[in-house]
């Protein structure tokens, strides 16, 4: 009977876990530049069930009684990087990426980051930055200056 209650709370954790990404999936829909994630379950290693109640000649002698599924595990979150669907705002500062790629930002403690969200606008000092204050960097990890030239 215990064996039976492990194989169910492993699909309870299991089925819990797989409630919170689709649960962050939705509430994320409206995010701009957000991958969906899917939850990848396996199976436990079968363990194989044994006993020692069979005697021969007064020594007990092990045989095989079946076999045992404890259940599912998290194998891996897997994220959907495929291309979404590309948005015309209107405003040059405004960027997308068709294809493979993110844009590498950073933070003001120096820490990088990496999104596919390019609502980007022009700060005070003529950086181009996130919605967020991130500086926006170029392939040499610079920020990227605009100043009040015109984006293209």
């Amino acid at each position: 009977m215990l064996r039976g209650m492990y194989s169910s709370i492993s699909a309870m954790i299991n089925l819990q876990a797989n409630q919170s990404v689709i649960s962050n999936n939705m509430a994320n829909i409206n995010t701009i530049g957000y991958k969906s994630e899917t939850l990848v379950s396996k199976s436990f290693d079968e363990i194989v069930l044994s006993n020692k109640d069979r005697y021969i000649n007064g020594e007990g002698k092990r045989q095989q009684i079946g076999s045992l599924n404890p259940g599912v595990k998290i194998d891996e979150t897997v994220t959907n990087y495929s291309q979404g669907t590309i948005v015309d705002t209107e405003s040059d500062t405004d960027f997308a990426i068709l294809g493979d790629g993110f844009f590498t930002v950073r933070d003001n403690e120096g820490n990088l980051f990496y999104t596919r969200d390019g609502a980007f606008k022009v700060n005070r000092d003529g950086y181009l930055v996130t919605s967020s204050g991130y500086s926006v960097l170029n392939s040499n990890n610079q920020p990227i200056y605009v100043g009040n030239s015109s984006v293209s």
